[in-house]
């Protein structure tokens, strides 16, 4: 979703965007960049989603390239992201990123689904997790002071992680369809 987004917001533009990447490892996200088709300027981290160690995400961090993309994200004048949802087909599982095993961990410690690819629990609580630990991306308390942040999501599968993430305000504004929308205002979280 957020990829073809992007992709239909930098060819309707007459002037180019900025657009700044909130997590590492975005390349599966990447849309056409053709000049003639993509009239955006993409700030990427330059950094994998998942380091393969503490020790190794603590260095990322700390490395001025990456935190020159951090120090740009808040001046953004609007903030677009994606919901996933705790299912295997979900892009965080689907690519590879995580696996099997994480998904059916992840889950036992009450994730329900995922933004920036921090991990939720039912009420919108970060759930502490290795996988955290290990993750270049945008801190959900630093998000949350963002201005003018857009979710997008839709699907039966996702209304779980859409009301983890509205319970815990990291919204302004919520893109989703009707059927979604119907399903996120039943009171029912099995």
């Amino acid at each position: 979703t957020s990829r073809h987004l992007l992709n239909n917001l930098a060819t309707m533009v007459e002037s180019p965007i900025s657009c700044i990447s909130l997590t590492g490892g975005v390349s599966y996200y990447l849309p056409d960049t053709r000049p003639h088709i993509f009239n955006a300027n993409l700030h990427l981290i330059p950094a994998p989603l998942l380091a393969s160690s503490n020790e190794m995400a603590d260095a990322i961090r700390k490395e001025e390239s990456v935190n020159e993309i951090f120090r740009m994200a808040p001046l953004a004048t609007l903030t677009v992201i994606g919901i996933g949802g705790m299912h295997e087909k979900s892009t965080i599982f689907n690519t590879g990123t995580l696996g099997k095993n994480d998904l059916t961990y992840l889950k036992m410690k009450g994730a329900v689904g995922d933004i920036l690819s921090h991990f939720l629990d039912k009420d919108g609580n970060l759930v502490t997790s290795s996988v955290e630990e290990r993750l270049i991306s945008i801190p959900l308390e630093t998000l949350k002071k963002f201005q003018n942040v857009i979710g997008v999501a839709a699907g039966a599968a996702k209304v779980k992680a859409i009301r983890s993430v509205l319970r815990g305000h990291y919204l302004n504004v919520l893109i989703t369809d009707t059927t979604t929308a119907k399903l996120i205002l039943e009171d029912n979280d099995e």
